[in-house]
């Protein structure tokens, strides 16, 4: 066991370290390894735990805050929501057994991660957003793989907005982070079908919302910003 001190001389005995000897993410040369806030007992949020004390608290707080709950599953490390739908414009896909067997409507079919770029759905909710796209965004088609979904970026390019309706929570995704222009004059679909039961909630997808994470109370919250001028 080792001591956790940070700026300032806080100090926190008997924390526990990994050492990784195969890594497959790629560190700076300043960078002396990575913070883990996940929701296992070994990540620093729970360490700390014993040491603090739980607090019931959100960096995201106010009129406009919409909140969903955390879904404990395992693996722990992750944080789980429920996934009710997505829209396109209006019309909206509800993630339900009949339409959609492969993310139906048990609660945690999607994690929320701030270490993964893009969002994936599974491939039939993946499709019926491919196919609404495609009838209603206005530009030109192009294929710049590996995306899906590509776009000649002008004038003329319009896409309708897509909302992800969690439970007891609507969230408008930004629209510069819906479709990235992934080379000059090129965007690209930001979500992708994930080939399997379980979505994940990429951080292109939060972008301009502050979010809190209530560990006591088990919810995840979400509070508009803009978040190059937060004032």
């Amino acid at each position: 066991m080792e001591t956790l001190t940070f700026d300032g001389g806080v100090s926190f005995p008997n924390f526990a370290f990994g050492c990784g000897f195969n890594s497959g993410v790629t560190f700076s040369d300043t960078a002396l390894g990575m913070a883990g806030l996940g929701g296992g007992p070994i990540s620093i949020i729970n360490q700390l735990n014993n040491s603090i004390g739980a607090r019931s608290a959100s960096a995201a707080a106010g009129p406009k805050v919409v909140s969903t709950p955390l879904v404990r599953k395992e693996p722990d490390t992750y944080y789980y929501l429920t996934l009710e739908g997505l829209s396109v414009g209006m019309e909206r896909i509800a993630a339900n057994a009949e339409l959609l067997p492969s993310l139906d409507s048990n609660e945690g079919n999607m994690i929320i991660d701030t270490g993964t770029t893009l969002s994936f759905v599974p491939d039939e909710m993946y499709d019926r957003v491919d196919a609404m796209l495609n009838g209603a965004v206005k530009g030109e088609r192009v294929e710049e793989r590996p995306f899906r979904m590509c776009y000649k970026k002008g004038d003329g390019f319009w896409s309708p907005a897509i909302t992800a309706h969690f439970k007891n929570a609507d969230l408008v995704l930004e629209q510069e982070s819906i479709f990235l222009e992934v080379e000059k004059g090129i965007v690209c679909l930001t979500l992708m079908p994930s080939e399997g039961y379980l979505g994940i909630f990429g951080n292109l997808h939060q972008v301009n919302y502050r979010i809190g994470y209530d560990l006591v109370k088990g919810q995840v919250s979400f509070l508009p910003t803009y978040c190059t001028n937060p004032q």
